[in-house]
């Protein structure tokens, strides 16, 4: 389901079915399930579904956007490849509904960097206009989190009508941090305030004058970086 898109009335039995085992049958999800009522779910890859899931589970859906140029370092680090663009193209009601004014200027470039940062302007625009459909859905960019972590994540849960524990309060300040060579692999610590404009010394000019030119044509990047 990478960059699949399905409606809030949308019916997939293959999915139904597959997040039914996950939370019922045996999966993951199952044991959250037994130990407690809320749990989170992080999707990157398959987050055109969101409209179907909020729908389906009620659930309390955010989306978190992050600077296309810190995207597409993360994407040529990691050696992740723009694939999804044609998928996202394929999908006629997908087209129809979000891409159409866009499938033009995606196409006009086949550099890497503009193909990751075209999947950055379609995806996020989609997700931004479903708003329309879902005003109750909540945006957050990276940046805001790594600004002010305790503060912006206490405002995502109090709008989903839930309350930052203290538990939660002293993770954030503990992790809020570097990392020490000698603490152990796996555990995240990240001094957030770092993590801002990190890409800027991955990227050279040329580089992020690929990305701008992608996203310029997308309202939404204009709306939260302006």
């Amino acid at each position: 389901w990478r960059m699949h898109y399905l409606p809030a009335d949308g019916n997939d039995p293959q999915l139904l079915a597959h997040l039914r085992w996950h939370m019922f049958g045996g999966g993951k999800l199952k044991a959250l399930l037994q130990r407690n009522r809320t749990f989170l779910i992080k999707e990157v890859v398959a987050c055109l579904l969101a409209p179907y899931l909020h729908t389906q589970f009620d659930a309390k859906t955010i989306i978190q956007l992050r600077h296309p140029c810190a995207v597409a370092a993360s994407w040529r680090a990691m050696g992740f490849q723009p694939n999804g663009l044609p998928k996202m193209l394929s999908q006629p009601l997908f087209v129809e509904r979000f891409a159409k004014p866009y499938v033009e200027h995606v196409r006009k470039r086949d550099e890497y960097l503009f193909q990751v940062a075209a999947i950055w302007g379609l995806l996020y625009q989609s997700l931004w206009d479903m708003r329309e459909q879902f005003p109750e859905w909540q945006f957050v960019t990276h940046e805001q989190l790594c600004t002010d972590p305790q503060k912006e994540f206490d405002t995502l849960l109090t709008n989903a009508g839930m309350t930052m524990l203290p538990a939660g309060r002293d993770y954030i300040a503990e992790h809020n941090r570097a990392r020490d060579d000698k603490e152990r692999r796996g555990v995240t610590f990240r001094d957030a305030r770092s993590e801002l404009d990190k890409w800027k010394k991955d990227m050279n000019d040329d580089d992020t004058a690929l990305v701008f030119d992608a996203v310029s044509a997308f309202p939404v990047f204009k709306r939260f970086y302006p």
